[in-house]
């Protein structure tokens, strides 16, 4: 075993070192912040529930609402005002009357909250020859708001598939001849990030920047979502430094150098995915489940010889302390700490009163993820390349999606 040369990578050292192992917490500027934060809540509130007159209004009211990232907290609200405006719209023949921001303001929210919206309502802005009219161009905001709303579009909506092709095209050349206002700005965080695809705390922060411009903007709505914006990144860090000090405690920087330290790539990963506070200790046990199979990525493709491996992956089977012997010392390092992330996880969920079948099948997520690793390493010993459909079928494992979506 000792003869074999090891596939060593050259690894990066982690970037961000010990920024976020220590980091006091502040509780008399929470507690304030936090008393300020549920008093304006309660005004915004009052502004959705009594909110009326036009259509455009109560749509850029929620949009706005939710794009400063506090629609979490009105969910239940913005829910029954989506379906007493879908309710009053069925009974609309048409959508003439609308601009063309409305219309895809209109679908954009609808659909984004599962109502099912035809994408046709936006060929009456075609010409005859099936082409969306220049004159649209000379309505930026609705223009964007066409661009985001193309976005949704499913397979087989070749209007959409046309309206995201000719708003994006119009845009380029229109972002360069706008002015610097917030307009101009959120044009070109679109172009170069579409709010659809973007990550829900990156695009609240920017927005609020955006609607801070704004000639429209309401004082305390833009006031509670700085507030809370800024409570979230106080719990954020409080979060990333339990998890920095979980594994500054294990110690693989000097016991196991070769793996990766991406603690705070896999916490970013985890808040992107779930980012309201309640979800806090998701947030924790998905950055260590992150990390483990950072580790086991890095154990089978960056130190482990085949032998080792093999033995590894025998005990991986059967996921229990007992197998530990025969495993070399960076193999039980890596083993001891799968084994507990996973009794944690399950003691969580057991306190919290979950049923057994959620940690069986994450364990089998962990297996299924390591057994697609482990043949990756044996093709690698063996010189062998794979054909492409070999290949996908193992990576759609190693990718480790399926457990992550456990």
């Amino acid at each position: 075993m000792g003869s074999q040369s090891r596939p060593l990578a050259d690894r990066s050292p982690d970037m961000w070192r010990d920024k976020f192992t220590s980091i006091p917490r502040d509780i008399e500027l929470w507690e304030a912040y936090s008393k300020e934060r549920d008093v304006l809540k309660n005004e915004v509130r009052s502004m959705l529930v009594s909110a009326g007159g036009e259509w455009t209004d109560k749509l850029v009211l929620i949009d706005t609402v939710e794009r400063l990232g506090v629609g979490y907290h009105f969910s239940e609200c913005i829910e029954d005002m989506l379906a007493d405006m879908h309710s009053a719209h069925e009974k609309i023949e048409s959508y003439e009357n609308y601009d063309l921001f409305t219309t895809s303001l209109y679908f954009r929210i609808f659909r984004q909250h599962g109502y099912s919206v035809a994408s046709e309502i936006f060929n009456k802005y075609k010409e005859a020859d099936g082409k969306f009219s220049e004159a649209i161009t000379n309505d930026p905001a609705g223009l964007l708001s066409l661009y985001e709303a193309a976005h949704l579009r499913i397979h087989g909506e070749a209007v959409l598939d046309d309206a995201l092709a000719f708003s994006t095209s119009r845009l380029k050349s229109m972002a360069k001849s706008l002015d610097s206002g917030s307009l101009a700005r959120q044009v070109r965080r679109a172009l170069e990030q579409p709010l659809h695809k973007g990550i829900q705390r990156i695009e609240a922060k920017h927005f609020i920047s955006f609607y801070e411009e704004s000639t429209y903007k309401n004082d305390v709505l833009l006031k509670f979502a700085k507030l809370d914006y800024n409570l979230a990144q106080m719990l954020y860090k409080q979060e990333l430094s339990q998890v920095k000090r979980w594994w500054a405690a294990l110690d693989f920087d000097s016991k196991f150098p070769q793996v990766r330290s991406r603690i705070v790539e896999a916490y970013f990963w985890a808040v992107g995915t779930s980012f309201e506070p309640r979800y806090a200790l998701a947030r924790i046990m998905f950055t260590k489940m992150l990390c483990t199979l950072s580790v086991a990525d890095d154990l089978y493709d960056a130190y482990g010889i085949i032998e080792e491996l093999n033995t590894y992956t025998k005990a991986i089977e059967r996921l229990d302390i007992e197998s530990i012997d025969g495993l070399s010392d960076q193999c039980k390092l890596c083993y001891t700490t799968l084994l507990n992330v996973l009794s944690e996880y399950e003691e969580t969920l057991v306190k919290q009163g979950s049923y057994y079948y959620d940690v069986y099948y994450l364990k089998k997520a962990f297996q299924a993820t390591m057994y697609a690793y482990h043949k990756e390493a044996i093709w690698r010993n063996k010189n062998y390349v794979p054909p492409l459909n070999e290949y996908l079928i193992n990576g759609s494992a190693s990718s480790g999606l399926c457990m992550l979506g456990q």
